[in-house]
């Protein structure tokens, strides 16, 4: 979900979108003819930004691992193999689990399993008690963000463009979609999102697809953008990032495209801007925020699109997708600085320096955001 320009290392590709757009931005940035990360301003009057509690996962290294966060639990992972289940109210280290063979994505959990896919492909499955419950290697290729696990199955998309679902309790393979692959993508793969017996995923092409849980039957297919351009370069327009699932409206941002929101049940267009995203998008009640490919941050209205705010201080910092919390949205960059800024005017107000780059995308807990840096720091802050 960051910035990034070089059409060799665009060609190139990499695991996923936000951590494939921040290290190019990085690589762009740190290039005598690249752009340059925007400075940091300082803040007049910040708030607090308290660090509640912090644990030391462990690495996540080149894997992409976002905590899943529950009302009572925090489930996360280190890149080594290590499967943590926290306490979010207190910090503390329920258990500690070893997954052979390390881990390239997770975490995904629904109170009852927690689900992550090891550096070989393979799918593993761990109980509330931390213990093992599954395996399954049947994947036909890597997976590269988390499985979504949820309706009493665990479902995985994998970087052929294939999404299959598990029984959770006997992980037998239920069913399996695939789009065909274009002959170039990013690579960066749309996580699931969940809404309600559908699971809501961008593909390449800029295409948004919601299957029904049940079958794995398309509902609906949606364009977020139409590629353009002659060379295959030119149209990449992969949907970056977790779509933005809440109610009737479903939300998504491409690269080289659009912002566009559809009608959750239809998949009935309701609006869209020309957008040159850079990471998914964050919604509540009033707006979308999006991040734009040179790390811009924009604020739309859910209800018609219009404009409510841009803010171009951090451009060039390979941001991650927003999170919402409170009165500000908060944003990871490439420096490992987590920025808050103020929902009505898309002014910075805080700051916090989390000490290395941001793993994935800031997860909501309570009245505030749970972070898992690269280092391997999972920790809760509170903006006050």
């Amino acid at each position: 979900m960051r910035s990034r320009r070089p059409v060799d290392a665009v060609a190139r590709g990499a695991r996923l979108a936000g951590l494939l757009l921040g290290a190019l931005a990085l690589a762009a940035c740190s290039s005598d003819k690249g752009p340059k990360p925007a400075k940091l301003i300082a803040i007049a009057h910040p708030i607090a930004i308290h660090q509640t509690w912090t644990v030391d996962v462990g690495s996540a290294g080149a894997a992409y691992l976002r905590p899943c966060v529950l009302a009572q639990s925090v489930y996360a992972a280190s890149a080594d193999g290590d499967l943590v289940r926290v306490d979010p109210t207190t910090g503390k280290t329920v258990w500690r689990v070893r997954v052979p063979g390390g881990i390239a994505a997770g975490v995904g959990c629904d109170g009852i399993s927690e689900a992550v896919v090891v550096q070989r492909g393979g799918l593993r499955l761990y109980d509330a008690a931390g213990k093992f419950r599954w395996k399954s290697d049947d994947a036909t290729s890597v997976a590269v963000t988390p499985p979504l696990v949820a309706h009493s199955m665990v479902v995985v998309r994998t970087i052929d463009q294939r999404v299959s679902a598990y029984d959770e309790d006997s992980g037998n393979r239920l069913w399996s979609f695939r789009k065909t692959p274009p002959p170039l993508s990013l690579r960066g793969e749309s996580e699931i999102a969940l809404s309600g017996d559908l699971a809501v995923i961008g593909f390449p092409r800029g295409q948004l697809v919601a299957v029904a849980l049940a079958n794995g039957a398309p509902r609906w297919e949606a364009a977020v953008s139409e590629p353009k351009g002659v060379t295959e370069v030119e149209r990449l327009n992969d949907v970056l990032g977790m779509p933005g699932v809440d109610g009737a409206d479903a939300c998504a941002e491409s690269y080289q495209g659009r912002i566009s929101c559809f009608d959750t049940y239809t998949g009935e267009l309701r609006w869209a801007r020309n957008y040159d995203a850079g990471a998914g998008v964050a919604m509540d009640a009033d707006m979308v925020i999006g991040v734009r490919e040179n790390g811009d941050v924009d604020a739309f209205s859910r209800d018609a699109g219009a404009g409510i705010w841009h803010n171009g201080t951090l451009s060039y910092r390979g941001l991650t997708t927003p999170a919402i919390v409170g009165h500000w949205a908060a944003v990871g960059d490439f420096a490992g600085e987590v920025h808050f800024l103020r929902l009505d005017d898309g002014r910075i107000v805080g700051r916090f320096d989390a000490g290395s780059p941001l793993a994935s995308t800031p997860q909501i807990w309570n009245d505030g955001i749970i972070i898992q840096t690269v280092a391997g720091k999972l920790s809760l802050l509170n903006p006050r």
